[in-house]
């Protein structure tokens, strides 16, 4: 009996390796094969955030740095704290993104832009850099726009001279028309794109880039800069948008403080692009109703909270802005257009991108699900603060706001203020009078409902949430007329089609991406169409991959790792390397995934990174050869164990 149990014991042995060669060798190839469980956000390990690193300007008191350091901390953590943890109630949502766009020059005058195109960039330096393609789409775009507007230097032949003085808004006149006469004339200065450190240079210095059209003073009349308006087509055909071949401008007039001539030029009357979308990962389409070709406003300069001054570099930066049609979308739906539209601008090389400076700026418009009452929510700049403000955003609340005891009023109220304040005045206010007879004549003639609020402007505020900070009027309040001293733009077919020639390829859109790969997992799929650099690499990985292997393991296993450690991507090529290890049988996934946070730096080779680690595994020859050796010196008795044997290999 006991010579029995002792020659089962070495059967089951023998047996109990061979399996164990097997699983070894095999369990990785399962796992790859199998599709993973969707982890989606992974919130461990996040790393802590130095300051120094992050971009800042010289100019801000510690408060602002504070302030900055942390919404652009939050920003690399956004894919935490921005998940989309709604409850799929839906929300009618219109939403306005401004965008500086990356041209040398402002967009009605010849001064130099503080949004130049940055072409050469620190990558240890920019938060978004890990997810974002290289700044060298922004150097095509710039010599792609040059090249065109040298042709029409060179080459155009104007049948009639033009002449400033004697533009007719009737008469629409051609782009290469106007461009020749701009370029020959004296108001034009040469500038080009900028590296890191000009950039930072020309936003230290305050009020260093402007001129009387710039400031709005009296006398001082606009002219297009067709660097900048081609940049604004390119925006309008990256949401396929129909472009306006006749192109004209409007005043819009409204009273703030950033804004000292009372108007601004923009196109609310003629937009420069209509009817364009974009497709989120749910696959819902949201239209893009217009795009408009503007100018922004100054900047104020705070010190301590209390508004010192202004600073015109910003005032005249070449705008577009991207208007979306109403539409009802969730939470987490509202988030990923804000996101989509910054990606295709930015990705597109269109704009510098940095949403800490200004360069893209979200107005979010809420409508309530009864009456007419609605709010914006103005000025987001950062993802994770858009996600913020609109979850802290109440359906159900009505929002007011009580002009008596806001801080920070117009300036006629200021002055309104100052008078009642002023100890002498003891009779009734000049002013006050002046605009109690004002108001009451606005709401007594024939368009008074123009002058209606219609809702609630909102700010958003990390320590207190949504705070109203003005009565938000109908957009005909604003009185748009005609800009009589911008003549009216032909643009060609072929103008267009040359301006689009110099654009990166087109981002991949969802639906492409589902076709191509239609054996991969939908939901993986959506999760890589967040960013247009996700896709391109993973296009890239599936060169080297099966598609199914490469979306599990580069949603699963390498995205959350670079999220969390804010490290960049690893050349795909290098990544497929690790995952054939897994797939030829030398290295377990286990193994792999917890090795992985020292390698997507290392540059050395993997398996001699594993065999130091004594983590790569044995061929299957060479785990068979050892079996065998371990037999040899421990032979069975085949004649005592026959029928244990015969019994075994039937069960197998």
């Amino acid at each position: 009996m006991c010579i029995f149990l002792s020659i089962a014991s070495n059967i089951i042995l023998f047996l109990s390796l061979k399996s164990f060669t097997y699983i070894a060798c095999f369990h990785s190839r399962i796992f790859m094969e199998q599709p993973l469980a969707f982890h989606g956000n992974v919130t461990s390990n996040i790393p802590f955030i130095n300051p120094n690193n992050l971009n800042k300007d010289k100019y801000m008191n510690k408060t602002q740095e504070f302030s900055l350091n942390q919404e652009q901390a939050d920003d690399l953590y956004e894919d935490f704290y921005s998940s989309g943890h709604d409850n799929s109630k839906t929300i009618l949502t219109g939403i306005e993104t401004h965008v500086q766009l990356a041209s040398p020059y402002k967009a009605f005058c010849s001064c130099r832009s503080i949004a130049s195109p940055l072409t050469t960039l620190n990558a240890t330096e920019n938060p978004d850099l890990y997810k974002t393609l290289p700044a060298d789409n922004r150097r095509k775009v710039y010599n792609g726009f040059k090249k065109v507007l040298e042709d029409i230097q060179s080459n155009y032949k104007p049948s009639i001279t033009a002449s400033k003085t004697h533009y007719d808004p009737t008469s629409p006149m051609n782009f290469e028309q106007y461009a020749k006469f701009y370029y020959d004339s004296k108001e034009f200065k040469a500038y080009g794109d900028v590296d890191e450190k000009t950039l930072n240079e020309m936003l230290l210095k305050e009020n260093e880039y402007t001129c009387p059209v710039c400031k709005g003073e009296v006398g001082a009349t606009p002219h297009i800069s067709p660097m900048s308006f081609l940049y604004a087509v390119g925006v309008c055909k990256v949401f396929n948008c129909k472009i306006s071949n006749e192109v004209s401008f409007d005043r819009k007039c409204y009273e703030y403080f950033d804004l000292p001539k009372g108007y601004q030029i923009t196109q609310t009357l003629n937009p420069l692009g209509r009817d364009g979308s974009i497709t989120l990962s749910t696959g819902k389409v949201v239209k893009i109703s217009k795009i408009q070709f503007e100018e922004d406003t100054a900047r104020r300069v705070d010190v301590h909270g209390t508004t010192k001054s202004l600073d015109f570099n910003r005032s005249g930066i070449a705008l577009a802005e991207v208007v979306t049609a109403p539409l009802e979308l969730t939470r987490s739906e509202i988030l990923e257009t804000c996101k989509k539209t910054y990606e295709l601008i930015f990705l597109n090389g269109l704009s510098n991108g940095n949403r800490f400076r200004g360069n893209f700026r979200f107005d979010i418009n809420l409508s309530r699900p009864d009456g007419s009452n609605r709010v914006e929510i103005k000025n987001l700049n950062s993802f994770v603060t858009i996600n913020k403000a609109v979850n802290d955003y109440d359906p159900e609340k009505e929002y007011t706001f009580n002009s008596e005891s806001f801080s920070n009023p117009s300036v006629l109220n200021q002055l309104v203020s100052e008078e009642k304040r002023n100890p002498e005045n003891k009779g009734g206010s000049i002013l006050e009078t002046i605009k109690n007879v004002f108001l009451s004549i606005l709401k007594n003639i024939p368009d008074g409902h123009k002058y209606t609020p219609m809702g609630t402007t909102l700010k958003w505020n990390k320590y207190k949430g949504l705070e109203p900070t003005r009565n938000k009027l109908p957009s005909d309040s604003y009185g748009n007329y005609f800009e009589p001293n911008i003549p009216v733009i032909y643009q060609s077919p072929d103008l267009i089609k040359r301006i689009t020639d110099c654009l990166p390829k087109s981002l991949k859109g969802l639906e492409s991406l589902l076709e191509k790969y239609p054996e991969v997992n939908k939901e993986l799929l959506k999760e890589i169409y967040k960013y247009a650099s996700w896709t391109e690499y993973y296009d890239k990985l599936c060169t080297y991959l099966d598609s199914r292997v490469a979306a599990n393991h580069f949603v699963n296993l390498l995205l959350p790792l670079v999220k969390s450690t804010n490290k960049l991507l690893m050349p795909p090529e290098r990544f497929s390397e690790l995952l054939k290890l897994v797939l030829n049988y030398k290295l377990n996934l286990s193994d792999l995934e917890e090795e992985l946070p020292n390698l997507l730096d290392y540059t050395g080779s993997f398996e001699e990174y594993f065999r130091s680690k004594n983590l790569l595994l044995y061929d299957l020859d060479k785990t068979k050869k050892l079996i065998d050796e371990y037999l040899k010196k421990h032979p069975l008795d085949y004649s005592m164990s026959k029928y244990v044997v015969i019994y075994t290999l039937n069960i197998i």
